[in-house]
């Protein structure tokens, strides 16, 4: 499954058996969509929760207030 390449290849290590059945099961059995695929892998990288990461995705997309805005640096994303 290319999924779990992937996510092994950004985790940084192999996944565990539970993770790799909840990845399957989001993927295959429920067909979640992307973003929530995204958000839990955001959440097993970094170790938080869905809570968390939601308040993460709220930032990232929130509009800037033009007056007070400063430009946000650039984020560039490694895989290891």
């Amino acid at each position: 499954m290319d999924l779990v390449r992937l996510t092994r290849r950004l985790l940084g290590h192999p996944l565990s058996r539970d993770q790799r059945d909840a990845l399957r099961a989001l993927a295959l059995v429920k067909r979640e969509p992307a973003s929530v695929i995204t958000r839990t892998l955001v959440a097993w990288r970094h170790g938080l929760g869905e809570r968390d990461v939601r308040r993460m995705q709220g930032t990232l997309n929130k509009a800037p207030d033009p007056a007070t805005h400063k430009p946000r640096p650039r984020v560039k994303l490694i895989y290891r």
